[in-house]
C-alpha cells in the first residue's frame, strides 16, 4: 500500500469513527437499554445464593424507562422481568429485600404481571439428538454453500420471516438484538444505479447493526451480533431450501450503493449496513466454488493438557 492509499484509509476510517461517536453522543436508545437491563436482571435471577439488595437500582430505571417507552416488545420484556424480579424478592430470606419490595411498591404503585413466557427465568430440560437427528444437522451445514446462481421461483416474504425467526435464536449482547433485515428487490436497486447487479438474486437481504443500542465503550459492538445473526440465516434459510450469498459491505469508504439502499428501504440514520445477502431457491444442480477450508486442527488450539 503506498502513501497515498495510506492516507486515504485514514481519512475515510477516521470519517467513520467520529460518524459513529456523533451517534452514540446522542445516548443509548432507550428501548435498547431496557432490553440490556432486563438481561442483566435475569442473570442475577440465575443465581442460586444472590447477595442482599443487589438489582434495586436496575429495578428503578427499569421503571423510570417504563414510563416514557410506550407499548412496545421491550417495554412487554420489562414488565415481565420486573415483575420477576419483584416476586423473588419478596420471597427472599433478606429482610433489607422485603423492606425494599415494600418501599419500591408504595413509590412506584407498580402493578406486577404474568409474563412467565416473556421474561424472568425458566428450567428446560437439556436437549439431546439420537444419531439420525445428528446426521440431518450435520448435513445442514456441510451441504450449506455460497450460492450465486438462483432458481426464478420467487421466494415468499412469510418464508424469509420464518428463516429470521429461526435465525433470532442466535446469541445477542444483552439480548439487545440490535440487528435489522431489509427485503429488497434487486430490480429496485438496478433502477436508481442504473446497471445491472453481479448476481440474479431473487431477494436481496440488508443486515444492519444499531450504533445506539450500544453506549460509548462499546464502540465497534455494533458490527458483531448482526455478523452472528447473519451466520445463524445462512443455515435457516438453507434449512427452508433457499440459497444465499454473503456480500462484504464497504464498511469505511463511503459508498453510493449503501446510500442508495439506506434511502430506497428506509434504514435510520443510526444504522449501519453490515452486510448482504443474496437470496433465492436453489437450481437441482449448480456450480460453487471448492472454498477449501482448514482443518480444525489447524483452527483449534487447546491451552491446557487433559
Amino acid at each position: 500500500m503506498n502513501f497515498r492509499s495510506k492516507i486515504r484509509v485514514l481519512y475515510y476510517s477516521l470519517k467513520k469513527v467520529i460518524a459513529d461517536l456523533k451517534q452514540l453522543t446522542k445516548g443509548q436508545k432507550d428501548n435498547y437499554e431496557l432490553l440490556q437491563l432486563c438481561h442483566r436482571i435475569e442473570k442475577g435471577l440465575l443465581v442460586k445464593n444472590p447477595k442482599p439488595l443487589w438489582g434495586w437500582e436496575k429495578a428503578y430505571r427499569i421503571f423510570d424507562l417504563l414510563q416514557v417507552c410506550g407499548d412496545s416488545f421491550s417495554t412487554k420484556t420489562a414488565n415481565a422481568v420486573l415483575s420477576a424480579f419483584l416476586n423473588s424478592k419478596e420471597k427472599s430470606l433478606f429482610e433489607q429485600d422485603k423492606e425494599k419490595w415494600t418501599e419500591f411498591i408504595k413509590r412506584t404503585n407498580y402493578k406486577l404481571v404474568d409474563g412467565t413466557n416473556v421474561g424472568g427465568i425458566c428450567c428446560v430440560k437439556k436437549s439431546t439428538f439420537t444419531p439420525d437427528e445428528i446426521i440431518i444437522i450435520e448435513k445442514l451445514f456441510y451441504t450449506r454453500h455460497s450460492c450465486r446462481d438462483f432458481s426464478n421461483i420467487p421466494v415468499s416474504n412469510d418464508l424469509i420471516e420464518h428463516a429470521v425467526e429461526m435465525a433470532l435464536r442466535c446469541p445477542s449482547a444483552c439480548n439487545r438484538q440490535p440487528f435489522r433485515v431489509y427485503v429488497v428487490e434487486p430490480s429496485e436497486i438496478e433502477k436508481l444505479l442504473n446497471h445491472k447487479l453481479q448476481y440474479k438474486a431473487n431477494k436481496i437481504l440488508f443486515i444492519t447493526g444499531d450504533v445506539r443500542a450500544f453506549t460509548s465503550s462499546e464502540l465497534l459492538d455494533w458490527l458483531i451480533s448482526p455478523s452472528i445473526f447473519a451466520g445463524y440465516l445462512t443455515l435457516s434459510l438453507h434449512s427452508l431450501g433457499i440459497g444465499s450469498c454473503v456480500v462484504r459491505k464497504d464498511l469505511v469508504k463511503e459508498s453510493v450503493y449503501n446510500v442508495v439502499v439506506a434511502k430506497l428501504a428506509g434504514i435510520s440514520e443510526s444504522e449501519r449496513i453490515v452486510l448482504e445477502m443474496n437470496i433465492g431457491y436453489y437450481l437441482d444442480e449448480y456450480t460453487i466454488p471448492i472454498s477449501n477450508r482448514f482443518e480444525a486442527s489447524k483452527i483449534l488450539k487447546i491451552t491446557y493438557n487433559s
